[in-house]
């Protein structure tokens, strides 16, 4: 754990035009120092930036780096340019401290023992890091800077008020030994330099005001200046550490706030707070769609010949999903190897196979170098050149030495050299991973040198048990899928999972990336149930702006076991031993060495500790219940109107809740200007409803010929972001069905019984034998969503009147209250000049269409099956020219004598438009009910 430090009053003042003199304390440890025992510092670094205070001890220009001996307290910037201000950062590095038995440590704190540095991967006292892996872990990062001091200074501009201080004083005092009458009176030089300390200030005034000219340049405004900016645009809180950042923020505020929400806007913020180029594409959405019936899915892009694809990624091609392949993944294990022909040492070594349980190949290379300086080479072989993920392990013992590893006679970046690979007791290393690193076709070469030795260490031998390559990278362009149901070297395929129920069975939902989003379970059964479940991608066939892919999870029981079965959309964790020869899906949760891992992407063989691209550390572990970080990450996010703002300003139309209402801006709201609380409205708000959001979950089954009818309950539980439960519901057993567009004509004729209190439907209504009828053409349905697919006479006359799905709702003839249509629209007609909607009192060459647009009357007439003529008349448009997008759900209600039409606005029925009402018998004795799709 850092100690802090200070270096007491630091300064940055004007000695000279564009010149600034540093000065400091020699830094002190601070009495308020968090961490146990005292200590010094080994090194200090001035940095100086021309944006601001320096935020780490490597941002900016490095002006003094000495060791802690070097005793220097001032430093003299002669590199300012005039006119700017330098920011200063002052840093010493600071080593861990030792450990302390009897301090408490928690999750991230480092010390040092033995010689090694740790860190706290979970609170402890008293857990020597040596012997306490699930404490501790070897840390491998550089010493830690702490920085003491800052200081900031205006680099003098000279703009000759010396010289002209000079001139302005009266030539007879300018005269030491010359009379006034001389032509050229030599330089005062006392004077000169008098003159010179009164203009040198009358500069760094004028310098100072001259700043002002830049109040609005973020590139040039001090950086106090800057962050007060920030806070009058409301910015303040998203400013990034780094100063050359902040200004970019502050600079691109507008433009990011135009593109607020865009793929654009994304990159560009990205750029802005981080610094790094981004590739930002509009991916899935987990919010239910339509009728909140099944997950959104992502759009995945269409494979294209000219693009270049990292492996991982999702493309489309002639309708099949497939995933970039990763490289093969190769396992050297020491076991399986004969001691390599092309492997070299230095002199006086050499190279034996020995075993030992501990290692997880069972034996390793062991070099029996003597001495520091001796290296040995194990040499190996791919088959491509291109990058690759490469890592190694070793035999840790008491007289082992300190390593450094070098590729193909080049040294390996990002690693602490040397490794220490001395310890108390035989044990395997923990996987070193060097990095992805590049390789040639054919050999390459790791050599492994014997640097040195721990002080306690007796010896200098150096170990491989295995080491692991996988190749990663870009996929050249041009490789295509196969546009088929099947995988190539370049692209796998992406199907729908099966399997086998048991008792539990966790299932990876693609669309998500997580395992256990969709979760099925058998619960007290008598006999389990044989059943098979598979999570079903599916779109739409045909529309020209179809719904989209999106995924449910099917569950299709048989066998003759009986029980109770659950369908649960997030279940509870289930993490299993990793297995070299298990094919991962992306998302599975596996459990290594006794810690979690989530596969990043499909992964085979790949070691987790060793595969940091393929595999991720994670909290989540096996558990009876839903574990709140899945509730966060997986879970589907409800709508909710945002709570009132006093301190926010609103749009005009901007919808917000206060007090249990909801109100919709009708003007510009200033800050504080409060809806009234009440059902009223007032000059800023007007009054929408109640704060009250209704959301439509929906399931339905299906039966096989002779089943029982069963229920179907649903269990509905609400989580807050934290992933605490907040309520449930459950529904009730109750006879009402909501029927699902079976229109198979093979659909099977049920001869099994109802459920209790439900009567078996009768012909041409809710069920069986067929429950939907077609006319003038076919439709067809998958996953409860229908679709039309053709004509049964392809005449004008046909297109006119229009194709129907339909079924006879005779049982509400007596209802004065009338029957209520719900319908959603989901997608457009192949052709977009065709009118679509919900179809009602059908029947005898009659029927009324409520379409997207407004409410109409057809009338035709048929011969030998074929339309002969039609007359369609316009019973009235919808108010304000309303049209019904896809996504929106509209209600007809229709009683004997009237009709009125309604856009469902999800706040109950109460609050729903009313867009038409029409009093009106047209028909009024026929039932058929449904929805069609016609030509203008």
């Amino acid at each position: 754990m850092p100690v802090e430090f200070s270096a007491g009053t630091m300064a940055a003042e004007q000695w000279d035009y564009g010149v600034l003199h540093v000065t400091w304390s020699t830094p002190q440890q601070a009495a308020t120092a968090p961490a146990p025992g005292a200590k010094g510092w080994t090194q200090l670094r001035l940095i100086r930036s021309s944006y601001g205070i320096p935020a780490d001890e490597s941002d900016g220009l490095v002006l003094v780096d000495e060791a802690a001996t070097g005793g220097t307290t001032a430093h003299i910037d002669t590199r300012c340019t005039p006119g700017r201000y330098y920011y200063y950062a002052l840093y010493v590095a600071t080593p861990n401290d030792p450990y302390q038995a009897a301090y408490t440590y928690t999750q991230g704190d480092l010390a040092s023992y033995a010689g090694l540095d740790y860190q706290a991967i979970q609170p402890s006292t008293g857990q020597a890091p040596d012997v306490s892996p699930l404490y501790w872990t070897r840390s491998y990062a550089t010493t830690p800077w702490v920085r003491v001091g800052g200081a900031v200074g205006l680099a003098p501009q000279e703009w000759g008020n010396s010289g002209r201080m000079y001139d302005l004083v009266p030539r007879p005092y300018r005269v030491q030994d010359t009379e006034t009458t001389a032509t050229d009176v030599p330089v005062n030089s006392a004077l000169e330099k008098f003159m010179a300390v009164l203009g040198f200030y009358l500069d760094v005034m004028r310098t100072e005001n001259r700043r002002l000219l830049w109040l609005n340049d973020t590139e040039h405004m001090s950086d106090a200046q800057l962050q007060r900016r920030a806070a009058d645009i409301g910015i303040a809180r998203d400013l990034p550490a780094l100063p050359h950042l902040r200004r970019r923020y502050v600079a691109r505020a507008a433009e990011l706030a135009d593109s607020r929400g865009s793929a654009s806007g994304v990159a560009e913020l990205v750029n802005s707070l981080t610094g790094w180029t981004a590739d930002v594409s509009i991916g899935y959405n987990r919010m239910l769609d339509v009728d909140q019936a099944q997950f959104q899915s992502p759009v995945y892009p269409v494979w294209d010949k000219d693009t270049p694809y990292l492996v991982g990624d999702y493309v489309t091609s002639n309708g099949f999903l497939y995933q970039a392949a990763s490289g093969p993944s190769t396992r050297y294990y020491a076991t399986n190897l004969t001691i390599p022909s092309g492997s070299a040492v230095s002199p006086g070594g050499s190279v034996i196979k020995q075993s030992f349980a501990v290692l997880s190949g069972g034996s390793h290379y062991l070099m029996t170098s003597s001495a520091q300086g001796q290296w040995m080479e194990l040499t190996f072989s791919v088959a491509t050149s291109g990058v690759y993920d490469i890592s190694f392990a070793s035999l840790m013992a008491t007289d082992y030495a300190t390593v450094t590893v070098t590729l193909n006679g080049s040294g390996i970046p990002g690693v602490s050299w040397p490794l220490d690979f001395y310890s108390k007791t035989l044990q395997e290393s923990p996987a070193v991973y060097l990095g992805q690193l590049p390789l040639f076709s054919g050999n390459n070469v790791l050599r492994f040198t014997a640097t040195g030795k721990n002080p306690v260490s007796g010896g200098y031998k150096m170990s491989a048990d295995y080491w692991v390559i996988s190749q990663v990278g870009v996929l050249t362009a041009g490789h295509a899928p196969t546009g088929s149901a099947t995988s190539n070297s370049f692209w796998t395929y992406i199907a729908p999972g099966a399997v086998t129920l048991g008792a539990t069975s966790p299932e990876w939902n693609p669309l998500t990336g997580g395992q256990s989003t969709w979760y099925t379970a058998a619960v007290s059964p008598v006999t389990a149930p044989q059943s098979s479940q598979s999570i079903a991608l599916a779109g739409a066939a045909v529309g020209r702006q179809g719904e989209g892919l999106r995924n449910a999870l099917r569950v299709t029981t048989g066998g003759t076991g009986t029980g109770d079965l659950t369908l649960q959309s997030l279940g509870p964790p289930v993490a299993t031993a990793w297995n070299a020869t298990t094919a991962y899906p992306q998302g599975t949760l596996v459990t290594y060495a006794g810690q979690s891992y989530r596969a990043l992407v499909p992964t085979t063989a790949d070691q987790p500790d060793t595969a940091p691209t393929r595999w991720a550390r994670t909290q989540l572990t096996t558990s009876t219940s839903p574990d709140p970080q899945m509730v966060q990450h997986y879970g589907i996010p409800l709508p909710s109107t945002p709570p009132w703002s006093g301190s926010a300003p609103y749009a005009v139309g901007a919808v917000t809740a206060w007090r249990g209402h909801q109100y919709e801006a009708t003007l510009t709201v200033p800050a504080g200007q409060a809806p009234t609380g009440y059902a009223t409205d007032n000059l800023w708000w007007a009054w929408t409803g109640r704060d009250v959001t209704n959301l439509t979950f929906s399931m339905w089954q299906y039966r096989s010929a002779t089943a029982t009818g069963q229920y179907v309950r649903a269990f509905i539980e609400w989580f807050n972001e934290f992933g605490v439960l907040l309520a449930s519901s459950v529904t009730t057993d109750t006879p009402a069905f909501l029927d699902r567009f079976e229109v198979d004509q093979t659909y099977p004729r049920s001869t099994g019984s109802a459920p209790p209190g439900t009567a078996v439907a009768a012909f041409q209504q809710t069920g069986v034998p067929i429950p939907w009828n077609t006319s003038i053409g076919d439709w067809t349905a998958v996953d409860a969503i229908a679709r039309p697919t053709s004509w049964y006479d392809d005449s004008a006359a046909s297109r006119k009147v229009g194709r129907m799905l339909w079924f006879n709702r005779s049982w509400v003839a007596t209802l004065t209250t009338g029957d209520e249509i719900y319908a959603t629209f989901i997608s457009g007609p192949a052709d977009a000049t065709y009118e679509q909607g919900v179809v009602f009192r059908f029947g005898g060459g009659t029927y009324l269409l409520a379409s997207r647009t407004r409410l109409t009357k057809c009338v035709y007439t048929t011969s030998g099956g074929a339309v002969t003529g039609s007359t369609i008349t316009a019973l009235g448009t919808y108010t304000g020219g309303f049209t019904f997008t896809n996504g929106m759900r509209i209600r007809v209600v229709v009683t004997p004598t009237s009709i009125s039409v309604y856009n469902v606005t999800g706040k109950g029925p109460a609050l729903d438009t009313l867009l038409l009402t029409v009093a009106n018998t047209d028909n009024a004795t026929q039932y058929g009910v449904g929805v069609l799709e016609r030509s203008p």
